[in-house]
């Protein structure tokens, strides 16, 4: 039953590794593939959204303010008015305040601010990375703590 456990618990933790290794680098690649090649515009903040982030308990101290611009600008299509797609604290810009964005000319509303944003899309993908690694180590653990368990110290199981 042992084996069988400790076998389940890696094999669960090389997924979660894989999975956010995989949604991390996915996100930082959009993200980078929007700076790169999507359009610049000039754009005004009309206003400020902000978002918390971490545990869901009203009182804990791990939850974190995230602000996200709304800005309008225009597209050969007309005027678009969106929330920007990464957040930041302090907050990236105020309201009335110009910024240049990138948007995807196929849907406008996916905006990036040119300058500002709380993570960049390359550091984005290296904490996807450096979340997988960790996990991956985890999982090495426990096979090594099943190693030394079972095959050294002889333990029933």
């Amino acid at each position: 039953m042992f084996t069988f456990v400790m076998f389940t618990a890696t094999f669960v933790v090389v997924l979660l590794a894989t999975f956010f290794g995989w949604f991390f680098q996915r996100r930082s690649a959009s993200l980078r593939k929007l700076q790169r090649r999507g359009m610049s515009a000039e754009a005004r903040v009309v206003a400020m959204n902000s978002h918390l982030s971490g545990t869901m308990a009203a009182n804990s101290s791990s939850r974190m303010e995230a602000f996200f611009p709304v800005v309008r600008f225009n597209t050969q299509e007309g005027v678009v008015e969106a929330e920007v797609l990464v957040g930041a604290k302090p907050a990236p810009a105020k309201v009335g305040q110009q910024v240049r964005v990138h948007y995807d000319p196929d849907n406008p509303r996916a905006v990036l601010l040119a300058q500002g944003g709380m993570a960049s899309p390359g550091a984005l993908g290296c904490f996807g990375w450096a979340l997988s690694i960790g996990l991956a180590g985890m999982a090495v653990v426990c096979l090594l703590f099943w190693f030394v368990l079972k095959v050294l110290l002889n333990f029933p199981g």
